[in-house]
């Protein structure tokens, strides 16, 4: 997915850098106070070449085991239907700190910062409650890579876009408390959430039932969302 609408406000615009300093400052926070782990599961199923595709990659390649040095991952199979296609449970279990190690470890970076080109009122709802306003919060992590053509995620820049709306400054005397824990709620989601699309990818070499499943929701098609796939708790 590509970002359209872009700002016309130039990027030295006080308000943006100071925002945007801020939000990556709790970033950071995060980063270095948020031990706890979160177990994350979801299920997905390979056809018959895929298992044999990625039974070969695996002894060279070593994602998967590169992956499990990092963070508590295992998945088994399950079943297998009559037409050979396996049927798997993945658990992972992420803390902020883990997280972006693994993304750096993948060479996938997250990009924080405020946008003038979006309103909090602009962003999609996160629930059909009428009285939850929208997110306020948007990443544009784009395609994944082919499974058929063994692509890395590799150099993946992920923009992840905040109103700027937020009550969030460096000075405290400018902030709201409640914005902030909004901002830091948002981080912990899309680092996660950015991080499971980038273990399916890698450490998993792309089930292409998980990619034709994110790919029919970036596309907009009533399919199974990849976000669902993965069982988050804020």
């Amino acid at each position: 997915m590509t970002l359209s609408g872009g700002s016309s406000k130039k990027t030295s615009d006080p308000l943006i850098e100071d925002m945007t300093e801020a939000i990556n400052k709790q970033v950071g926070l995060l980063k270095k106070n948020f031990k706890e782990e979160v177990e994350f599961s979801f299920d997905f199923r390979r056809a018959w070449y895929e298992v044999e595709r990625v039974d070969q990659l695996e002894p060279k390649e070593k994602r998967f085991a590169q992956t499990q040095a990092i963070v508590s991952i295992q998945y088994e199979k399950y079943s297998v239907d009559k037409a050979r296609t396996s049927y798997y449970h993945c658990k992972v279990k992420l803390n902020p700190e883990k997280a972006l190690t693994l993304l750096s470890r993948y060479d996938v970076s997250l990009d924080f910062k405020a946008a003038r080109t979006y309103r909090e009122k602009d962003f999609p709802k996160t629930s059909d409650d009428p009285e939850l306003p929208p997110a306020g919060i948007v990443s544009f992590f784009g395609d994944l890579p082919d499974p058929d053509k063994n692509e890395r995620i590799k150099g993946k820049r992920g923009p992840v876009l905040f109103s700027y709306q937020f009550d969030i400054r460096r000075s405290d005397e400018k902030a709201n408390k409640d914005d902030f824990l909004r901002v830091r709620m948002g981080i912990w989601h899309e680092i996660m959430e950015c991080t499971i699309l980038s273990i399916a990818a890698e450490a998993l070499y792309m089930p292409k039932s998980l990619y034709l499943d994110y790919m029919g929701e970036q596309e907009g098609r009533d399919m199974s969302s990849l976000a669902s796939f993965a069982q988050i708790a804020v």
